[in-house]
């Protein structure tokens, strides 16, 4: 619709420029015949309606942060144990990004891997866009059914898991994500001294309730 009222308003300024007739010009109607029927009026070629997948087709990176903050298991987790997860999230799916082009290609990029396959629209419905992706891994076809949201230049993918992921159009800034492995490790180490810390306390407190035990049972002193 908006490239039709842009035509309309384009078709009106150039009808207002039209340049006046001199005095004395006859105009095409002064000089037609009586009975002449009037050329028929040209039609206005016809807008090609866009599609919600034409908002799609592009390189998209993920927002970690949006992304992170949707997810339940991130929200319950100790303060400690969020600042690993989030470096951990941030190293592996900062410099990935997702391609889908206008033949129906998708590919994938993470790190030094890249995955390719396709996608094909399933559904277009309130503003959302239901896609099946198929990406090969060696001999075997991995299919997937994503619910796309787009807005501008976000995006959400919600899986059929109910999670959902939220991207920025473009591709990730050079140098972003980082290494997987030494973020894997850190969070590991958090979550040992996270569990050590919470056997300590279990520990004193049972070693307190010992002590109360035995002296509430021991003889008073003489």
């Amino acid at each position: 619709m908006r490239f039709i009222a842009l035509a309309a308003l384009a078709l009106a300024f150039v009808a207002c420029d039209k340049p006046a007739a001199k005095d004395g010009a006859k105009t095409p109607a002064a000089t037609a015949k009586k009975g002449d029927k009037a050329p028929a009026a040209k039609k206005a070629p016809a807008v090609a309606k866009k599609s919600g997948t034409d908002n799609m087709v592009g390189v998209w990176r993920i927002d970690v942060d949006e992304t992170m903050k949707g997810d339940a298991d991130f929200q319950k987790a100790p303060p400690e144990q969020r600042k690993a997860m989030e470096a951990m999230a941030k190293a592996i799916l900062g410099s990935a990004s997702f391609e889908f082009t206008k033949d129906n290609k998708v590919n994938i990029k993470m790190g030094p891997k890249t995955e390719s396959g396709s996608w094909k629209l399933i559904k277009e419905e309130g503003g959302k866009l239901t896609v099946e992706t198929i990406t090969k891994k060696g001999d075997k076809e991995d299919k997937d059914t994503i619910t796309f949201a787009i807005n501008g230049d976000k995006m959400s993918g919600t899986g059929r898991d109910g999670k959902a992921i939220h991207f920025l159009r473009g591709a990730p800034k050079p140098g972003a994500g980082g290494d997987p492995a030494a973020a894997a490790a850190a969070a590991m180490g958090a979550a040992a001294a996270q569990a050590g810390a919470a056997a300590a306390g279990e520990a004193a407190k049972a070693a307190a309730a010992a002590g109360a035990a035995a002296k509430a049972v021991a003889p008073p002193a003489k």
